[in-house]
Order: C-alpha cells, then structure tokens, then sequence
C-alpha cells in the first residue's frame, strides 16, 4: 500500500498509508495526515488516485506544495518522491507503482487495467 513517511519535523518517523480515496494533509487535527507544522495550511494539499496514478494537488495553500523541490499545483506522484508540505518533508512511498512501471511485478500479483 502506498505510504507518506515523514522525513523530519515533530512527527518525524510517522507513516501514513494513503488509500485510493482522498487523502487530505493539513494542519487541522481531523486531517487524514495532521501535521503540526506552522507553515502547513489547514487544508494544504491532497494525495488521490487517478486513472493509474497518484497525484498530490495543492488546495490554496499559503506557502505552496513542492515535489522534489519544484513548485507545484497538482503533480503525478512517483515512488520515493519528496513532497514538502511547509517546513515538513515526507517521502511517498509506493514500490508497487515503480515494479508496474519497470514491469517486474511480481508473478503472483495479477494486474488489472481498470
């Protein structure tokens, strides 16, 4: 299952799976990923699934979303990307999209072009 594994910060260490629905990252407790982090918005940014893809999109927020350093409003997301969200940097994790992507997923696992 796809995960955010936070990098530093007071959560540092943390992981957060992150489902095929929407998962909301901000600074309000009731986030899917809360983090307390005085640069993070309330409601930052949010990780979805799409088509065969995971993307983060940024919700307004006051001091952006950043992937791998860049800028972004809304960003297909790769496994090991780190997503910056304020001053916390989390890694998303996601070995079975980079397997599917290299096309050495494993013999047992059937895939389905839903």
């Amino acid at each position: 299952m796809p995960r955010l594994q936070v990098l530093n910060g007071k959560r540092q260490g943390a992981t957060f799976d992150v489902g095929r629905g929407e998962t909301v990252v901000g600074h309000r407790n009731t986030a899917n990923v809360a983090i307390d982090d005085p640069w993070v918005s309330w409601d930052h940014a949010r990780i979805f699934f799409q088509g065969d893809s995971f993307w983060v999109e940024d919700l307004g927020s006051t001091n952006g979303t950043y992937v791998n350093c860049v800028r972004v409003k809304r960003e297909r997301l790769s496994n090991e990307d780190i997503i910056f969200f304020g001053k916390t940097h989390v890694m998303f994790t996601a070995p079975e999209l980079a397997r599917a992507a290299a096309g050495t997923e494993p013999p047992d696992k059937e895939r389905s072009d839903f």
